[in-house]
């Protein structure tokens, strides 16, 4: 399982947290927010790992604040 969490930090120190655990690289997990969540102007209530970087790079690029990304784990291996 993979573990991906985007914290976008606005330019007045407001922070706002997506956080999603997946198994797998198909298929959509459903993504917490945490922190000043209205601030964003979109959310995806269920998404991949890709979808969830790309929402919180867009979210920065617009708000002109900036982003960290940490990734951790790997997706489970399944038997064919």
């Amino acid at each position: 399982m993979i573990t991906v969490i985007c914290i976008l930090t606005l330019p007045d120190g407001a922070t706002v947290t997506g956080t999603l655990r997946a198994e797998s690289a198909q298929g959509s997990y459903p993504i917490q927010y945490t922190g000043a969540v209205e601030r964003l102007t979109d959310r995806c209530q269920t998404g991949d790992a890709t979808d969830l970087k790309a929402l919180f790079t867009l979210q920065a690029l617009a708000s002109h604040g900036s982003l960290s990304v940490s990734e951790t784990g790997l997706y489970e291996r399944w038997a064919d």
